[in-house]
């Protein structure tokens, strides 16, 4: 605490040292507000800002981008905020500085910059949006929740598009012949527009998909949606077919094809991708794939196919992937599968011993995601309720915690269970479905432009 109020005091002497004298360099009051919301002085960023422009104390240069300056500190401080209203709230406001600066500015990487951070911000938006809809006071609404979150895609994937368009302009004015010893600068800023150009293209087709989630599954739209999804995803997958991005684009291409039951189109397109499983570089991307695959055989009636597949890759597990949350979605979609065939042998015999080495199967692997924390440990929990407990299966363990911090953690986790424990009576005897390759690539110029940051929230998975 103290340390942190020393850390304060020096901050707020900075400021008065600061105020004191125009700010001529642009690049320290930039590094300023970034360590503010480092450590989340979102309030005193603000001040500082408040500051530096009633007093007249910025250089030109830093003067030009203060919306998004703002826009940015509004945005760090948002996302901290529990009430969604007012998060909200201070989202919308960000929003219109963000848009007011795009549309201002002149500088191509600020525009790159703006445009990306409000493609991002209007995703968040939705996603919140999509979250007050599932309440179940918000049932009698729930078309006009649809409706805003479908506004909210197709503008954010607008604004990407604008930003992809960009880039492409920017790609196009380098020379395509560089000298490697005398323009090295001009090579690596196009290798990194190069990327986020890749990047933003996934982007977009991904949202292509976001979209076209927000309509039943018999709407025109919802088809036509996925069929855009897929051009876009083939631009990349039929140039870069033997690179990481280009796998990536295959295994989007599969979901969209099953998302739209074309299962032959899907399996063609997921089969590229499996068959590259011998391949190090293309493991992550292949674990992306092999639910989907999986699906698509069960969907062909070939879920003998899809288990030994399944049963193969997951025997081929390593110790430093026990924890990955895509080998846990990959694990708990075998389950699904193993419970699937069990449900059908059940239904001709109920006694069938095949059955119930399968429901032993499922309920195996779903309580071995539960060792371990993620995203897809309430999935784990959701799959056990569904299944019956057979002799044979190992239980989720409980080592008591050796310390506070581990006692902390232990006592979030119980509420946790609980709160998922009262969803899952409430929901019984319905079962609930759930459905990025991380690349990595050169920073340019103190990492400005971020479509990376919305791929982590869209997550390439089924």
């Amino acid at each position: 605490m103290m340390k942190r109020l020393s850390y304060l005091l020096s901050l707020l002497f900075a400021i008065a040292f600061t105020s004191s004298g125009k700010l001529h360099a642009e690049e320290p009051a930039s590094q300023f507000l970034q360590e503010l919301r480092n450590q989340r002085y979102f309030e005193l960023a603000e001040y500082y800002l408040d500051v530096q422009v009633d007093k007249n104390l910025l250089s030109d240069e830093f003067r030009a981008k203060i919306d998004l300056e703002r826009a940015m500190v509004i945005l760090s401080g948002a996302r901290s905020v529990a009430n969604g209203a007012e998060r909200d709230k201070k989202f919308a406001e960000a929003q219109t500085l963000l848009e007011r600066f795009s549309a201002a500015v002149e500088n191509t990487d600020l525009k790159i910059q703006s445009n990306n951070e409000l493609g991002n911000l209007l995703f968040q938006r939705a996603k919140l949006v999509e979250f007050e809809s599932a309440k179940e006071e918000n049932e009698p609404r729930k078309a006009e929740f649809v409706k805003r979150i479908r506004e909210l895609l197709t503008k954010a994937r607008d604004t990407y598009v604008s930003g992809r368009d960009q880039l492409k302009a920017e790609l196009e004015a380098i020379p395509k012949v560089l000298d490697p010893q005398t323009e090295k600068e001009q090579i690596e800023r196009r290798d990194a527009l190069y990327g986020e150009y890749l990047q933003l293209v996934i982007t977009t087709s991904k949202l292509f998909e976001e979209i076209a989630q927000t309509y039943p599954s018999t709407a025109p739209e919802y088809k036509t949606n996925y069929e855009e999804a897929i051009k876009e995803y083939d631009s990349i997958a039929s140039r870069f077919r033997r690179k990481g991005v280009g796998i990536v684009a295959l295994v989007s291409q599969g979901r969209c094809y099953l998302a739209i039951e074309d299962t032959k189109q899907a399996l063609s397109f997921l089969q590229e991708v499996i068959d590259q499983r011998e391949t190090p570089a293309f493991r992550n991307i292949v674990n992306l794939a092999m639910p989907l695959y999986m699906k698509t055989l069960a969907a062909l009636e070939k879920s003998e196919d899809a288990i030994s597949m399944g049963e193969e890759w997951n025997d081929g597990i390593r110790p430093n992937e026990l924890a990955n949350e895509e080998w846990h979605a990959f694990q708990l979609e075998l389950a699904r599968t193993y419970q699937a065939k069990a449900d059908g042998l059940m239904e001709d015999n109920p006694n069938d011993a095949d059955a119930r080495r399968a429901y032993v199967s499922a309920r195996k692997l779903a309580q071995e995601v539960l060792r371990y924390p993620g995203r897809e440990k309430q999935n784990a929990r959701d799959l056990l309720a569904t299944l019956p407990n057979l002799p044979g299966a190992v239980e989720e363990e409980d080592n008591p915690p050796q310390n506070f911090a581990e006692a902390l953690a232990k006592g979030k986790e119980l509420m946790e269970s609980a709160q998922a424990m009262e969803f899952t009576i409430k929901t019984l005897p319905e079962t609930i479905a759930n459905e990025e390759t991380q690349r990595t690539r050169r920073r340019w110029r103190h990492n400005s432009m971020k479509p990376g940051r919305i791929m982590a929230r869209l997550k390439m998975r089924p």
